[in-house]
């Protein structure tokens, strides 16, 4: 089987390091085009998840009171959005420059207030027309992926194209 364009999801975490690296290798054997994208989630605070305790009938608790611990992000009043940025973050432009300097043709974009990663990627892949995805899954599973959601699994699911995921 062979791939014309591949594509990437990346944000600055080791696991996605990992995805690049995999797919870098990949695109210079497959004189295959990469594109990198990175898709920056909406930055509100998650909805509450139902919870129910032994009589006392059904509440509302926030993954946080859960015990899940977001990652740190800065939130901002619901009258404004985050700001846009002005150019790709600066390790994105490691990875064009990494793929560039290898002699792979590359491509990237950023997408800000993404609402569902996962339906987003696979649109993005619908209008670029890419063979592959190559993307990294954390193993989240059973109440974690539940509450928090799972990016690849979405992906593995519902791309119009083959999917390669890179395990944590």
């Amino acid at each position: 089987m062979s791939f014309q364009k591949i594509l990437v999801p990346l944000n600055p975490s080791p696991l996605a390091s990992i995805a690049f690296e995999q797919a870098l290798d990949l695109a210079r054997c497959q004189r295959a085009e990469l594109c990198l994208i990175y898709c920056m989630p909406h930055l509100n605070e998650a909805p509450p998840v139902p919870h129910t305790t032994a009589g006392a009938g059904a509440s509302w608790r926030t993954p946080t009171e859960m015990g899940f611990e977001p990652a740190p992000v800065e939130v901002f009043p619901a009258q404004s959005a985050p700001p846009l940025p002005e150019q790709e973050p600066a390790w994105l432009q490691s990875y064009c420059q990494q793929a560039s300097e290898q002699g792979v043709e590359v491509r990237s974009d950023c997408f800000v207030g993404v609402a569902d990663t996962g339906a987003r990627i696979c649109e993005i892949a619908r209008q670029w027309k890419v063979d592959l995805i190559i993307i990294g899954h954390t193993g989240r599973t059973g109440l974690a992926e539940a509450v928090l959601g799972s990016t690849s699994n979405h992906v593995f699911h519902h791309a119009p194209c083959a999917v390669l995921t890179i395990p944590e």
